[in-house]
């Protein structure tokens, strides 16, 4: 059965480009069950989540991302849920930066969030990858990264193009992909691929810019993580939280 993240009480930040909102009452049945394996042994994902950042080119991705790798998968990969939210860790030993605000270096091996859903495509080993990075923050995991705008940001090297990663869901009950994911302008135009020439061009002219919040933005995001303790504290204490049964 296919799984869609909806709105509701308790926000998780993952790898969603920003927020998957999850029910807070699911919490109660939350359990984590961690398989390893090779990332194409993984059954195809039966989740969907909506895209909350659409770029509309490369220099639009390119502000809004802070690190920029090419790479490829090392050893296996890790798939473990998380409140009811199927995740995948898997290491990525890097090729080339081409743009890093953290000291990555060449040879080095990061673990990289994904969420289980279609929109994320799970890293496969056999593929060069060339990834749009953010650091991740939030509860799943520690110290790693997560892909900027999901499979926005996920390239892979093919006759020597790198060519947007996504699933063809076009033979999937008679939608097309882009039905199904209102693709944005960028994965439409890096259908065809970029050059690493026209990736790396784009990267020195176009400088990563955080975004900032407005004293209102902050004051809201301070309220929201006090109603999620709160809501937490409440499950705690009725002892929903940890009830696997």
């Amino acid at each position: 059965m296919k799984k869609t993240f909806v709105l509701g009480a308790l926000a998780v930040t993952v790898g969603v480009a920003g927020w998957l909102a999850l029910n807070a009452s699911s919490l109660a049945s939350s359990t984590m069950t961690p398989s390893v394996g090779a990332p194409s042994s993984f059954n195809s994902p039966t989740g969907s989540a909506q895209l909350t950042e659409h770029f509309l080119s490369l220099d639009d991705i390119a502000k809004a991302t802070p690190t920029v790798i090419t790479g490829q998968v090392a050893g296996e990969s890790e798939k473990f849920e998380y409140h009811d939210v199927t995740f995948v860790k898997t290491q990525i030993k890097i090729k080339d930066v081409y743009r890093d605000i953290d000291g990555l270096e060449k040879g080095d091996t990061i673990t990289l969030l994904q969420t289980y859903v279609e929109e994320d495509p799970i890293v496969d080993k056999n593929d060069e990858i060339l990834l749009f990075l953010k650091k991740y923050k939030g509860p799943v995991t520690t110290d790693a990264y997560r892909i900027v705008g999901l499979m926005q940001g996920h390239y892979k090297l093919q006759d020597e193009l790198y060519v947007a990663k996504k699933e063809d869901k076009t033979s999937k009950k008679g939608h097309s992909h882009e039905q199904h994911t209102q693709e944005s302008d960028l994965l439409q135009k890096a259908s065809t691929g970029f050059t690493i020439e026209e990736i790396t061009s784009v990267l020195e002219q176009v400088k990563y810019q955080p975004a900032t919040k407005s004293k209102q933005t902050a004051q809201e995001d301070k309220e929201e993580e006090e109603k999620r303790k709160q809501i937490m504290e409440e499950l705690e204490n009725s002892g929903k939280l940890g009830d696997n049964k």
